[in-house]
């Protein structure tokens, strides 16, 4: 079973570093960031620019446990 809740803004960078963990191997990203290290400069700004306001309207919910 899957426990879901909404993330703080508190947790915002421990949700951002576990999404730019998560996109380090996709092909859409390697596109955009052919070097790994410009891809773990740029990549968790831009993903505050599309989803930090997500933490601003609840909208930011990850999975905390898999059972």
């Amino acid at each position: 079973m899957l426990e879901v809740h909404v993330a703080a803004n508190s947790e915002q960078a421990d949700v951002i570093s576990v999404l730019t963990l998560a996109f380090a191997d996709d092909p859409v990203c390697r596109r955009l960031y052919p070097d790994p290290t410009q891809y773990l400069k740029f990549f968790p700004e831009f993903v505050r620019l599309y989803g930090g306001r997500a933490f601003d309207h609840c909208g930011a919910q990850p999975i905390i446990h898999i059972r």
